[in-house]
């Protein structure tokens, strides 16, 4: 399991939003907390919508930290992160077997069985960077228990988002 101080982390994330704010000129950094700890029975799925308000486009800059135990008890199937936009369909699927953690620590993706696209961590900043999202087409962020288990730990994501106007 990792485990991060959250002093630790909210320092070393204070640091990296200053260092984008830098670099991104008129763009805004914002920090996005999309963590759950909703029970996700054996078979069914949550999804967690982030939606920038409204005349503001976000990409995102970095997974900050990501971790997503595999359920307590289960004994076959797997259990996967999809994140996606409506508009585009899927942007990529992290997946892994029933008994293996989802990790995410400041850029890629750590612990895992399979990604979709299969080409995703040679492209990982690519997709990232050109997966844009809005009010009216949010990011959605989809946990899927396909496991004989319910899913009852807390699914931990923060993202650093880039923020933008959006044309008229």
């Amino acid at each position: 399991m990792v485990f991060i101080d959250e002093k630790d982390l909210e320092e070393m994330l204070n640091e990296i939003i200053s260092e984008l704010s830098k670099k991104s000129g008129k763009k805004k950094i914002v920090y996005v907390d999309a963590t759950s700890d909703t029970t996700v029975p054996a078979g069914s799925s949550e999804t967690i919508t982030v939606q920038p308000p409204e005349g503001k486009i976000w990409r995102i800059k970095m997974i900050s930290y990501g971790y997503f135990e595999p359920p307590t008890g289960a004994t076959s199937g797997s259990h996967n992160v999809i994140f996606y936009q409506e508009f585009i369909g899927l942007g990529f699927r992290i997946m892994s077997n029933y008994n293996k953690a989802i990790s995410f620590n400041f850029l890629e993706p750590q612990q895992y069985t399979e990604l979709e696209p299969s080409e995703f961590i040679s492209d990982y900043h690519s997709i990232l960077e050109h997966f844009a999202f809005t009010y009216n087409y949010p990011l959605r962020v989809k946990y899927e228990n396909s496991t004989d288990a319910d899913q009852t730990a807390k699914r931990s994501l923060l993202l650093l988002i880039e923020e933008e106007e959006e044309a008229l």
